[in-house]
Formats: C-alpha cells, sequence, structure tokens
C-alpha cells in the first residue's frame, strides 16, 4: 500500500532522513518509534505531502504521492495528531463531516456516518453529537479526532503520537478501543510514538529509527527477542520479556474453573498478600448471579475481598494478569465477562511458559550480540 525508496529529506543544512526505505502492506498496521527528533514525524508527513522529499520516492498503491494533488492526495488519507486539531466553532457532528462535505456527500448520508464512527469509538450519539471541542474532555476528544479521520472510510490511517497528551488511564483504553477498531476494519495504519509500550501492544510492525535512518523493522515479537544492535538493545530495554507479554490476549490462555457460591450474609473481611512459600491457590467466590465477590484460599473458610481490580477480563493482556497474580499472590487469577461473571482462570504457569520462550530467545540474540 505505501513504500519508502530511499527517502532523504533536507531542511536547509540539515539532513532530517537519510535514505529511509521500507514499506506497509495493505491492511497492516505499522509503527514508527524512536528517540525525539530520529524524523519518524517527518516520514509520516511525507506520505500525505505536508512535507516534500529531497530525494528518492514515496509510493501509495504503487503510484508517487507526487503525482497526486495534494488536497486529492490528503482526502483519501486519515489523519490524527496529538491536539486533536478539532475546529471549535463546530459541533461533534459538524467536525467529523468535515472531509465527507467537502466529497460532497448528502447531509443524511454525513449524519449517518457521524453517527455511526460515534458509536464505534464508545460515545453515544444521542449525548456527543451535538456538543462542542471545549465541552470535550481530552480522551472524548481524541476519539472524535480519529471518528474524523475515518470519516470518508479512508483506505490509509495516518496517526501521529494520537495518545500521546492523553493521561495513563484514558491512554490505554484509547490504545485498547483502536485494536478492536483496527481488528474489525483492517486500514492500512502508519503510527508515530515514542511509547515503546504502545508499538509493542498495537503494531503489527515496527520501523525502529535514529537520526534520520532506519535502525531495524521487524515484528513487535522479533524485535524483543532479536534487537538489531547495542541501540536497539538498549531502546527495548532490559524487561524486553515482559513487555512482550502485552502481545499475548488473556482470551487466549483461559482455562475453566469452578468458582463457590457466597452467602450474602458472610462478611468478606480486607485482603492482605502475607509473605508464603510458594503463591497460594484461590478459589474464587461469586454471588447469585456469578458476579466474582471475592476470594478463599486453598484450606481455609474465610472470604477475602482484595483492593479492585483482584480480577482481569479475557480482552486484558498476560502482562496485566502477571501484575495481578504477583499482587496477590497467587497461582491463578479470576477472568470475567464485561459484567464481571466468572468465565475461567488464567494461571501462573501458563504465563511463565511464554515468558521462558521469550528469556530462551532473548539469551540467544544476546550470546549471538
Amino acid at each position: 500500500m505505501i513504500e519508502m525508496q530511499n527517502v532523504v529529506k533536507r531542511f536547509d543544512e540539515v539532513e532530517a532522513l537519510s535514505g529511509v526505505s521500507f514499506s506497509v502492506p495493505e491492511g497492516s498496521l505499522t509503527v514508527l518509534i524512536g528517540p525525539s527528533g530520529c524524523g519518524k514525524s517527518t516520514t509520516l508527513r511525507l506520505i500525505n505531502r505536508l512535507v516534500e522529499p529531497t530525494d528518492g520516492d514515496v509510493l501509495l498503491r504503487g503510484k508517487p504521492v507526487k503525482s497526486f494533488q495534494p488536497e486529492e492526495l490528503r482526502r483519501g488519507i486519515g489523519y490524527v495528531i496529538q491536539s486533536v486539531g478539532l475546529l471549535p466553532h463546530l459541533d461533534v457532528r459538524e467536525n467529523i463531516g468535515i472531509v465527507p462535505r467537502l466529497l460532497k456527500w448528502d447531509q443524511s448520508r454525513i449524519h449517518e456516518r457521524a453517527d455511526e464512527l460515534l458509536e464505534l469509538v464508545g460515545l453515544e450519539p444521542d449525548q456527543y453529537r451535538a456538543k462542542f471541542p471545549s465541552q470535550l474532555s481530552g480522551g472524548e476528544a481524541q476519539r472524535i479526532g480519529v471518528a474524523r479521520a475515518l470519516a470518508a472510510d479512508p483506505p490509509v490511517l495516518l496517526m501521529d503520537e494520537p495518545f500521546g497528551a492523553v493521561d495513563p488511564l484514558n491512554r490505554e483504553t484509547l490504545q485498547d478501543e483502536f485494536a478492536s477498531i483496527q481488528k474489525k476494519l483492517r486500514k492500512t495504519v502508519v503510527f508515530v510514538t515514542h511509547d515503546l509500550d504502545e508499538a509493542v501492544r498495537l503494531a503489527d510492525e515496527i520501523v525502529l529509527m535514529r537520526d534520520g535512518r532506519v535502525v531495524q523493522i521487524a515484528s513487535p515479537e522479533d524485535i524483543l527477542e532479536h534487537p538489531a544492535n547495542d541501540f536497539a538493545q538498549d531502546f527495548v530495554g532490559s524487561d524486553r520479556v515482559l513487555k512482550r507479554l502485552a502481545r499475548f490476549g488473556v482470551d487466549d490462555f483461559t482455562e475453566g474453573g469452578s468458582p463457590e457460591p457466597v452467602a450474602d450474609s458472610v462478611s468478606r473481611l480486607p485482603y492482605v498478600a502475607t509473605p508464603r512459600d510458594h503463591p497460594a491457590r484461590p478459589i474464587w467466590r461469586v454471588d447469585a448471579d456469578g458476579r466474582v465477590v471475592g476470594l478463599s484460599l486453598e484450606g481455609e473458610d474465610s472470604v477475602y475481598r482484595p483492593p479492585e481490580p483482584f480480577w482481569v477480563r479475557g480482552s486484558g493482556s498476560l502482562r496485566e494478569a502477571l501484575s495481578l497474580l504477583l499482587y496477590l499472590h497467587v497461582t491463578h487469577l479470576a477472568v470475567v465477562d464485561a459484567e464481571r461473571r466468572f468465565v475461567g482462570e488464567v494461571s501462573l504457569a501458563a504465563i511463565q511458559s511464554v515468558t521462558r520462550r521469550g528469556s530462551k530467545a532473548v539469551e540467544e540474540s544476546e550470546e549471538r550480540g
């Protein structure tokens, strides 16, 4: 879908890009990552001609982007930036409909598309369509920015640090929602970030850059397990085995379990993860509707209620599950649905099997290095 062919970009005497080459397959999400000033945002802006190359070619579906009129090109490419860029004098529906209006869609189709996209990004149309940007939180505005970029159903989506200005909790939520959207729509996405955890979580392929050059192009698993050189190894960090767990979903490792009901009259004690030689086997306690409300430890009758969350959803990652397992000092963690009903367990042993595979690959990489 997109190809960079030995692209060079100079700003006066400064060479921002020095022979950058990579390709982006159709329907994939490619992340550009690297230290500040490495040229990742400049690379992104070459695709929609906000920046023109000094040398080399940028191709879209095999055709040089310089052969398109800039306005024509940009109407077929969604663009999301960190500061969102919503027009303050337009309401949410009007902001989403900017490109469809330029494409001369009729009003009813624009309204229908805006409502459809609000639902897609997790916002209730009746509640949000008439709001103005000043009435939105940062996370809500960022969702509207994604909806606007998708409005004309472009095949390509460019995202420049889209969640960088959002607080960590909302950032993770936005990442999860965008991953879900991408799974449904399979757009060709080029995504700029400086956050390796975000890259590992979202990318099909990572392009690691430094000083205007490409250092390594690889899948998240490969870049964590086999960094190409000392810079790449330092960039991914010594905790790369743990980062790798973010690529694995809890759903794929959920097994059956046997929760036990608890009567409403039973008191639930505060839970303290006391030091033990080995993690304890928890027995999950559920109410009459099957919702997890506490746990007992094997061999004990007491029902404990740890601080929430003491369970994980199937949509969560193994990294999240491991954190809770270590906090609770237990061998298994309850997996729940959206209503917090028990659906199974994920075990520490299952996660260890994944980390052992990752550790072995890291050791082999370091031996080769």
